[in-house]
């Protein structure tokens, strides 16, 4: 059996021998969390992912290198140094299996990130089918990891590809102190069933949902100009990866008076199609022929009340109940929006598949006491329109550098310790 290795160098390997390699390099190289060395290099392929001009077409790559910039790394350092206590200390896993998804190309590379900072080795698994984007990262990854100042962080990291070959997952797992699964429940479900030692840590990142809830006044109160600026920033949150990325919301709802929700949801619609023509972005062929189907499957089968098409990037269907909701989608561009006078409306049909609520007009005590009513029921995040896709440390219900890292628990001697 073989895999082909992209990072730290592109060669095809032998399974054993590539695993012999990465077992060489942890006997050889320990890293500490946040060591000034890891700082540096994710400083500096930070810069060189904003400053190539082989990313700035690619969106996604540029968000991450914003990211990973010096500050905010700091910031997380700083945040790591909480995770201690007077009685334990903090320490990496070891080998972190990542295993990406091939929805949303750089996902991937915010869980590496927090591994990596945290002190981890990692063998992260890609997709055979290499986009523009992430090839763009590994030749940046790559020339980064050339520089000689840089040596001892060259096994810290593995990208390599192979096929269906559950034995080569199987391999990888064994030797594993934490895995973490990217992708669809299927592909989760059947990941989870290839085993990991009894120690080994497992993180999964299945399917999930998110929707988008505003108060009507609070958007008709804003001027022209600032409804742009806030459609401009729900295009980003939503027509990014196509709308298939977990946090871009599919499902609008309007909280409040449903004539005036109804007068803002012309509004912002008929805004929204201007801002994704300028943005000049397209929907193939088969992603509107998959769309039509689907709103035409969507009104058979829920409480489907009007169906607007803007165009094949943007169609609305309005629900008179969330009664029969369906939390499949086809991206592209399709919405639900749903009217509802009390937030309090939305507890029942939040579900644990629910990840992010991007939000505007709801004050930070409303949203305070709409997750304390959830009490765990669904929704790990809420955040304003324009951040959907921003990466935290905390996400999907997880706090990433805790779980990539062991806490050590010191006992001290007790003054007493000898005294019956």
């Amino acid at each position: 059996m073989q895999v082909f290795q992209l990072i730290p160098e592109a060669k095809e390997v032998k399974l054993n021998d590539f695993l012999e390699g990465v077992e060489d390099y942890l006997a050889k190289y320990l890293s500490k969390p946040f060591s000034s060395q890891i700082v540096e290099f994710c400083v500096k392929l930070s810069e060189a992912l904003f400053s190539s001009p082989k990313t700035r077409r690619f969106p996604e790559v540029l968000a991450l290198a914003y990211w990973m910039r010096k500050s905010e790394l700091l910031r997380l350092r700083n945040q790591f140094k909480t995770l201690r206590s007077e009685n334990t200390i903090v320490v990496p896993r070891g080998l972190i299996f990542h295993i990406s998804p091939s929805n949303v190309d750089t996902i991937f590379m915010y869980s590496w990130l927090l591994s990596f900072l945290s002190g981890n080795r990692n063998i992260i698994r890609l997709s055979q089918h290499i986009t523009p984007a992430i090839k763009a990262v590994i030749e940046i990854f790559s020339s980064i990891l050339a520089d000689p100042s840089f040596e001892k962080l060259r096994g810290n990291t593995y990208m390599v590809t192979y096929g269906h070959q559950t034995e080569i997952t199987m391999a990888i797992s064994a030797k594993a102190d934490g895995r973490v699964i990217w992708g669809s429940d299927t592909t989760v479900s059947s990941l989870r069933a290839v085993p990991i030692p009894p120690h080994c840590k497992e993180i999964t990142f299945p399917d999930r949902f998110s929707f988008a809830v505003l108060k009507p006044q609070a958007f008709l109160a804003l001027a022209p100009q600032q409804q742009r600026q806030l459609l401009e920033r729900f295009f980003s949150d939503a027509y990014w990866f196509d709308q298939m990325a977990c946090s871009s919301p599919r499902l609008i709802v309007w909280c409040d008076n449903k004539e005036m929700a109804q007068q803002a949801s012309s509004t912002f619609f008929n805004l929204l199609r201007k801002i994704v023509h300028s943005n000049h972005y397209t929907v193939d062929t088969g992603i509107a022929l998959n769309k039509i189907a689907y709103a035409y499957q969507a009104i058979l089968d829920m409480a489907v009340s009007d169906y607007n098409f803007y165009g094949n990037d943007l169609c609305v269907l309005t629900l008179n109940s969330l009664t029969d909701f369906r939390r499949d989608h086809c991206g592209g561009g399709l919405f639900f929006q749903f009217f509802c006078e009390d937030l309090a409306k939305l507890i029942d049909f939040v579900e644990r598949k629910d990840q992010t609520v991007a939000y505007f007009g709801l004050a930070q005590k409303e949203l305070e006491d709409l997750a304390l009513l959830l009490n765990g029921r669904g929704v790990d995040r809420f955040v304003p329109f324009g951040q959907s896709l921003n990466f935290n440390r905390f996400w999907d219900g997880y706090d990433l550098l805790h779980e990539m890292t062991r806490i050590v628990y010191l006992e001290p001697y007790h003054r007493n310790y000898f005294q019956s």
